[in-house]
């Protein structure tokens, strides 16, 4: 293949550079960073390339076809030599001729290419944000896995080149502790095991057969994107495929979404943890890295908030509410945000128009979820800790939820613990209800301490304490001055409208911000997707009471009328009434959007939190 670069050696392979000879620069692309790596050894010879190609073509070709979703694509080729025969970039065109004039020879040296990658992907490559999926660039290895060193097919098998493939296992690792490896196996007879165990050393690693698969995981980006608009209104535990089918069906995309699509949307909702923008928290530093209330002019854990005015990240809070877990040492006046979709980010945070994100008064709504992060929280049947949260009828705020039946809760005294939540059976803490007045009261009394002492710990309940801080002071106020008043308290007249003050929902919350266009634009946006929902629902005959209305709700109006529900959204509210008294619903009233909470027998306005009585009758 003939090319217009300049060769440079570097270690065992070569890089080559564009030449300074008026040669228009690569035109990049502003999604995913892919890096190819083909295999273009002697072993490859026959049906290898022409699988490979066929694989390679079909990926290219699928980038193609899906331009709302770009790819950024980069080529290395590792036969005879280890080389980049391209550079990054979306010039789709170009990309699918580069193997037109390959030849296959020589030995396929795996390692040299992985170390080649990791110098590429350091200097070159970029990471991408599809909604709130931060995706790191992706390496993705077309080969037959027959690793040899000098050409030789028999050196595939020898036991000598099993040292090879251990080394090469322990590189793919490295590589995978940040980005994803893709392998791709072609050929007569390839080495599945040994592309496997490269594969999945890696997260979210794959490995795929031939050029079918290769050609559905072109979609991917594609898919993810699917995943980012149907994100919000799914549970984050016990949801199932059909769940998230009903959630494609009703979105704009249904039409070209195939059953595979489904399959793959299901799984990056599965592993959404993989996809966050930091993930190199240790586990068992987490309650030093992460979950720390660092500046005490920063809300405290705990505290709901929503995007800000002046928010600049598209569809990464998936249009939800979510809960302040710690603050960020990354960078000043900075806050760790968990979304109610159970993705984190870091923001900025002040009183000005310039916030990323405002204190709002949204309780957090469970779905399916047992408890959940931004949950309140008081004494269980099984509390056994004396006057840790503060004393009895103490509320805390759940930040931190464990796989393993524990949570970790922030008291208003300000000292935070882990506590058992289901395990072993124990209930060291109880759930509350966010809407009850009694429980609303004794939370606006409690005096909130933004601030720990140094006598304060952070207490672990296994039996072991650590000091949090090395800062004496301690700072308390009302948490509804914070989008008023504070650090830029003398830029208050430039803050965001703000609607009035609510105070029966939480002691975290202050003036929220009024409601904006993005906030007017997604309701009107899952309206309308709740209704696709129910018109489905119809069709399909879902409805439980499709024949008569025996059972029907109604809700009180600001007049004290008793209105209807309507029939879709009247159906909706019994088929969830029945699969459990207690739970929660969203409805659709003309363009607004509410959360029916059947426990309270209330409604909820998603837009302005109003609230309205509901009754069943029949």
């Amino acid at each position: 293949m003939t090319r217009n670069l300049e060769k440079m050696e570097e270690g065992s392979y070569k890089i080559f550079r564009p030449s300074n000879d008026g040669q228009p620069t690569q035109r990049r692309g502003q999604g995913p960073c892919i890096l190819f790596m083909l295999d273009t050894s002697s072993s490859m010879k026959g049906d290898g390339f022409a699988q490979m190609k066929e694989a390679f073509v079909a990926l290219i070709q699928g980038y193609a076809n899906h331009p709302l979703q770009d790819h950024d694509v980069g080529v290395i080729c590792f036969g005879p030599e280890t080389e980049k025969i391209h550079y990054f970039s979306n010039d789709y065109d170009k990309i699918l001729h580069l193997l037109d004039k390959t030849v296959c020879a020589g030995p396929s040296p795996l390692k040299r290419a992985l170390e080649f990658s990791i110098h590429i992907l350091e200097c070159e490559a970029h990471d991408a944000d599809i909604g709130p999926f931060h995706v790191r660039p992706k390496i993705v290895i077309i080969s037959d896995g027959r690793v040899t060193t000098n050409g030789d097919l028999d050196d595939a098998c020898d036991e000598n080149n099993t040292h090879e493939k251990i080394k090469i296992a322990k590189i793919a690792g490295k590589i995978g502790y940040q980005n994803s490896l893709v392998c791709i196996a072609v050929g007569r007879n390839p080495d599945i095991c040994f592309l496997a165990s490269v594969a999945y050393s890696s997260r979210d690693g794959k490995l795929l057969m031939g050029k079918e698969e290769a050609a559905q995981y072109s979609r991917y980006s594609k898919n993810m994107g699917v995943a980012a608009e149907i994100i919000g209104i799914l549970p984050t535990t016990d949801y199932l495929v059909e769940d998230v089918r009903t959630a494609v069906r009703a979105s704009d995309v249904f039409e070209t979404t195939t059953e595979k699509d489904i399959i793959d949307i299901y799984g990056i909702l599965t592993n959404r943890q993989t996809y966050e923008m930091n993930i190199y928290f240790n586990e068992q530093s987490l309650e030093r890295s992460l979950y720390v209330e660092r500046d005490p002019e920063l809300p405290p854990i705990g505290t709901r908030v929503r995007r800000g005015p002046s928010w600049p990240y598209s569809n990464q809070d998936s249009h939800v509410a979510g809960t302040i877990i710690g603050h960020w040492d990354q960078r000043p006046n900075s806050v760790y945000v968990e979304w109610d979709t159970c993705m984190r980010f870091p923001y900025h945070f002040e009183t000005s128009a310039n916030s990323k994100v405002v204190v709002c008064n949204e309780p957090r709504i469970l779905l399916r979820e047992r408890i959940a992060v931004g949950c309140l929280v008081e004494r269980g049947q099984d509390w056994k800790w004396s006057d840790q949260d503060g004393g009895e009828g103490s509320v805390g705020f759940v930040y931190r939820v464990k796989e393993d039946q524990t949570i970790y809760v922030r008291w208003s005294n300000g000292l935070k613990s882990n506590y058992r939540f289901g395990y072993d059976g124990k209930y060291d803490v109880s759930l509350c209800d966010p809407f009850d007045k009694e429980l609303m009261r004794r939370l606006r009394e409690q005096p909130i301490k933004w601030k720990i002492s140094a006598a304060d710990k952070i207490t672990d309940n296994d039996g072991c304490e650590t000091d949090e801080t090395d800062d004496n002071e301690e700072y308390e106020e009302s948490v509804e001055e914070y989008n008023t008043k504070g650090r830029n308290a003398k830029d208050m007249d430039t803050n965001c409208a703000r609607s009035e003050k609510d105070s029966s929902i939480c002691n975290r919350c202050g003036g929220l911000a009024s409601e904006s266009k993005l906030t007017k634009e997604k309701t009107k946006k899952t309206s309308s997707l709740i209704h696709k929902v129910d018109e489905l629902e119809r069709k399909e005959g879902a409805s439980l009471n499709s024949e008569n209305n025996r059972c029907s709700w109604e809700w009180k109006s600001h007049t004290g009328e008793w209105v209807p529900f309507p029939k879709s959204e009247n159906d909706k509210i019994q088929k969830a009434y029945d699969k459990n008294i207690k739970g929660t619903v969203l409805v659709a009233i003309d363009e607004d959007l509410f959360r029916v909470v059947m426990s309270r027998m209330i409604q909820i306005n998603i837009r302005n939190r109003e609230t309205h009585e509901i009754r069943h009758v029949g």
